[in-house]
Formats: C-alpha cells, structure tokens, sequence
C-alpha cells in the first residue's frame, strides 16, 4: 500500500514541473498568446491648479489612433520633483495596450512604464483616480 502512495504522488508531483521555453514574443503571437504593457503620460496636472485629464481623456487618444486599450488607471512617479505651485507633478495616467501598439504609442507621447524603473523601485505606484 506504502508504494502505491509513494508512486501516485511522485505521479501527480511530476505533473506540476512545467516546460521551460525560450520562445521569441514573435513565436508566441503565432500561437495566439499576445502580450500586454503598461504606458503611461503625463496627467498635464500642475501644481496649485490644474488638476490634469482623466485616464478617459487619454485613452481617448490612443483609441482615435487604432490603439485598443485594455485597462487604464492612475498613477504617480516616484521621483521627488519641487513643491511651486505652477510646477509639474508626478501624477500619470496608465494605459494596458498589446505589446505590439507601444511603438504607435511612443509617436503619441506616451512611454512605456519599464523605462521609470531604478534601482530603488519600479518608478511608479498605482493610486485610486
């Protein structure tokens, strides 16, 4: 009985390794599997005053260029920048488009979050709009 056991979990234990691939995003788009990343924009907001577009407002650009968006909320980069009002903050709004878009959507002004990386964080937080 004792072996029967000890072979069904080793069974059931080699069904949990996964195959590892090294497959280029090309041959994944292939298999129907699409990828998706995160770009962001500034809000426009400034300190004292103008308190920026929403995530609507610049989604509505990437979608009037062909751009389908996924998901969007708001942001705000981690860097310090001075406390002036008419200054510029830190708030961005962020948009989940196809991997394959975010050339399309460099040309549009917005910038892909992998570029607000440091060494001490991502660069940026995720906040209630």
């Amino acid at each position: 009985m004792k072996k029967i056991k000890v072979s069904i979990l080793t069974v059931l234990l080699a069904g949990c390794g996964g195959e590892s691939t090294n497959e280029s995003p090309e041959e994944f788009a292939k298999k129907g599997v699409v990828e998706n990343e995160w770009v962001f924009i500034s809000d426009s907001s400034v300190q004292c005053g103008y308190e920026g577009e929403s995530p609507e407002e610049t989604q509505k650009l990437l979608l009037e260029a062909g751009i389908d968006v996924l998901e969007s909320t708001c942001g705000h980069r981690t860097e310090a920048v001075p406390a002036v009002c008419g200054g510029v903050t830190t708030q961005i709004n962020l948009h989940s488009i196809r991997t394959e878009n975010v050339i399309d959507a460099n040309n549009l002004g917005f910038t892909s979050v992998s570029d607000l990386e440091n060494s001490i964080d991502d660069g940026y937080l995720i906040v209630d709009c």
